[in-house]
């Protein structure tokens, strides 16, 4: 495929023109786009998004490339870019949430195992939900005491990751509050979304 990006007279790119060269197909080539009193046309071999991020940014020709130019001022960036990150933050809590099934049966079980914890594991007084885990791995020969540490173990391991989405999206949106310019809001958003994947990723 030979590209060309059709720019308009203050180098916003409008469209692609593109012809199949041979092998792909067969034929005589097509010649190039003529330039015409609308239009320039350049050859572009890359691959180029077309579709914008935001509804204020512009597609222009820079520097003999095409690139992204976000027009909008530097605070209304960083307050679209703080909304997104705590819907991401958002997302990635309610998964966690999820990831506990039933949250009151979790709860339920975490408080009487705690609570059996706090007692010093009585063996003559077992709360239902920390026996329900042992037969359920009886297989294991797992203990009562086993059980409840199992228990406990598991809520702190969510307690942690929710805490760690907390500090991410704190920092992350101070940093935006923080930013210089359009670019590094981006950016800072694109990495607090990053890191909430590779974090979430982490806790399967």
């Amino acid at each position: 495929m030979t590209q060309y990006l059709g720019l308009t007279s203050d180098n916003r790119v409008d469209h692609i023109a593109g012809w199949i060269d041979p092998p792909d197909m067969a034929g005589p080539l097509a010649p190039p786009p003529a330039d015409t009193d609308e239009y320039t046309y350049v050859r572009w071999d890359q691959p180029v998004r077309l579709a914008a991020n935001t509804s204020t940014e512009v597609h222009k020709w820079v520097n003999g490339a095409p690139i992204w130019i976000e027009t909008a001022p530097l605070e209304v960036v960083a307050a679209r870019a703080i909304d997104q990150i705590d819907s991401a933050a958002d997302a990635a809590r309610i998964a966690v949430i999820a990831k506990q099934t039933n949250t009151p049966e979790y709860q339920r079980a975490e408080a009487q195992a705690r609570a059996f914890k706090a007692a010093g594991y009585p063996v003559d007084d077992v709360p239902r939900n920390v026996a329900g885990w042992v037969a359920a791995k009886w297989r294991d020969e797992m203990t009562a005491q086993e059980a409840a540490d199992d228990i406990i173990a598991t809520a702190d391991r969510w307690y942690q990751l929710l805490d760690d989405i907390r500090d991410m999206r704190l920092a992350a949106k101070e940093d935006v509050r923080h930013a210089t310019d359009s670019a590094e809001v981006a950016a800072l958003a694109r990495r607090l979304e990053a890191g909430l994947y590779t974090l979430m990723v982490g806790a399967e």
